[in-house]
């Protein structure tokens, strides 16, 4: 059975990343620093950190898929951990689908971190729910971001 496919354009990104940034805001959480998942949350983190003043913005490597489907999570790259002790830290990626990746990124950080909070543009129904999302969207469905695999 083929996967049902749905074309992300950058407009997309763009208008969710702004809504998701609303949507923090409305919360009244100050967040000292924003932890972007590369590659996909990158885009959405900037956004977040412009319109909501947030300066401390690190980024961790991780892989999750090979070739559409998912395989174990490999941390690329990290930064210092230890640079979270004390801070509220929102995780940002653009997507969630079985909630792995955002978990281990969760996990990684240090027990002394303020706050845990997560944020994605995209969640799919049946995976555990960041804490602020934009778009639900239906399991068994395959986003194509504009840009590429």
């Amino acid at each position: 059975m083929k996967m049902r496919e749905i074309d992300i354009s950058w407009a997309e990104i763009v208008e969710a990343s702004e809504r998701l940034a609303t949507l923090v805001a409305r919360r009244n959480v100050r967040y000292d620093a924003i932890l972007a998942i590369s590659r996909g949350g990158l885009f959405p983190s900037g956004v977040l950190s412009y319109t909501l003043g947030i300066k401390d913005v690190a980024a961790v490597a991780v892989e999750r898929y090979e070739r559409r489907a998912p395989a174990a999570v490999h941390v690329i790259r990290q930064p210092d951990w230890g640079s979270f002790e004390g801070k509220s830290v929102l995780i940002v990626d653009e997507m969630v689908d079985e909630g792995v990746t955002i978990d281990r990124v969760r996990r990684c950080l240090p027990d002394a971190a303020a706050r845990r909070s997560t944020a994605v543009l995209y969640c799919m129904n049946g995976a555990p729910a960041p804490d602020y999302f934009v778009h639900a969207v239906p399991a068994g469905v395959w986003l194509n971001f504009p840009w590429g695999e």
